[in-house]
């Protein structure tokens, strides 16, 4: 999970430092709630919500459940993209 860069640390952290936000939700990007989304990511949230607490950040961060959880939102928004694409088509 932390091949790609930004790491989610890293990432929190420039959200944190740029914006000077004080809540974050994080909102795992995928399409089933498989293992990374339900243990991988998770974890490394956990762990990263410690380093900041270690680090002296004061910020609340919370996490969703994955996209792919929420279906009836997900096919809205397949329903949408294919209506848009028809009109389109259409011109």
């Amino acid at each position: 999970m932390e091949i790609c860069k930004p790491s989610i640390i890293d990432s929190l952290r420039s959200i944190i430092a740029v914006d000077q936000v004080t809540k974050v939700v994080c909102i795992p990007y995928f399409l089933s709630p498989g293992r990374h989304a339900t243990e991988d990511i998770p974890n490394l949230i956990a762990e990263a919500k410690g380093e900041l607490t270690e680090e002296g950040v004061d910020v609340d961060i919370l996490l969703s459940n994955a996209l792919g959880t929420h279906l009836d939102s997900m096919l809205g928004a397949v329903d949408v993209l294919v209506e848009q694409t028809l009109l389109c088509e259409g011109k």
